[in-house]
């Protein structure tokens, strides 16, 4: 990311795929913290969360925010 005057440049962490589990897990429902909770607590933008979520969909994971369908 480029840093515009005055700004930070975001520093993206180096996540292991047990941390970003780890993460994602507090997102769901049962969990009840927000992205912005989390977001703040982890040290990990808002905007990543939103894009881990995304990518946890494609490969259709359980997704925080998304809830699961079960047919009849």
């Amino acid at each position: 990311m480029r840093a515009d005057k005055g700004q930070k440049e975001e520093q993206i962490p180096d996540c292991s795929e047990e941390h970003i589990a780890s993460v994602m897990r507090k997102l769901l429902p049962s969990n009840g913290h927000l992205v912005s909770e989390v977001a703040k607590e982890e040290g990990i933008s808002e905007p990543s969360l939103y894009n881990w979520r995304k990518q946890a969909k494609e490969r259709r994971a359980p997704v925080p925010g998304i809830e699961k369908r079960t047919e009849a």
